[in-house]
């Protein structure tokens, strides 16, 4: 497009982002962001938090750390998107403190965003003790209906999968897996 003399919009760098990071072209995702900072479009919310997802999929949080840190007005969106990447990276601590930080930040907390990360960190947790039963016991919590929106995602099938694995579980590794594909939620490459 841009070649082409056509001009790009917040829409068409989401979606090629997105794009990018689904079939996991990282370099192409890169030219895009430089893209984007050199023709201002990274005051756009929208654009920063398309960035923050790019680098959270290619598990580069450090970078998605620092678009979170350049974006001139954040929001709860961004920050959604910046924990998804801590918490498929593992970095725990480093979501927690961005959780304490988000009132300095002005930004409000998302319950449904707060839940989930008590309950990843608590899969995780457990995990690392050898409690595989507890761990399993807050992974089925988490997929309890609250308010009609189910909070178990990727990343906590992810997190309960590298539970089992850990462990040397590998038939509830199976299992879960193929729990996971019947309740249509698509493996990614972590998975």
């Amino acid at each position: 497009m841009h070649t082409n003399a056509v001009s790009l919009d917040t829409y068409a760098l989401c979606t090629t982002l997105t794009a990018s990071s689904k079939l996991q072209h990282f370099n192409f995702g890169k030219r895009i962001h430089a893209h984007v900072t050199k023709s201002g479009f990274f005051s756009s919310v929208f654009v920063a938090t398309a960035l923050i997802h790019y680098y959270s999929k290619s598990i580069n949080v450090k970078d998605a750390a620092l678009v979170f840190d350049e974006i001139p007005d954040k929001n709860t969106v961004c920050a959604n998107a910046l924990l998804s990447g801590y918490s498929q990276a593992g970095l725990w601590i480093k979501g927690v403190q961005l959780v304490r930080k988000m009132p300095v930040l002005k930004l409000k907390y998302d319950h449904f965003m707060c839940l989930h990360w008590i309950i990843s960190v608590l899969v995780q947790m457990y995990g690392k003790c050898g409690m595989v039963e507890k761990a399993r016991l807050v992974f089925k919590l988490d997929g309890m209906e609250i308010q009609n929106e189910t909070t178990r995602n990727l990343v906590l099938w992810t997190s309960m999968l590298g539970v089992y694995g850990k462990n040397g579980r590998y038939k509830e590794v199976i299992d879960l897996y193929r729990e996971m594909l019947q309740e249509e939620i698509k493996p990614d490459g972590i998975i």
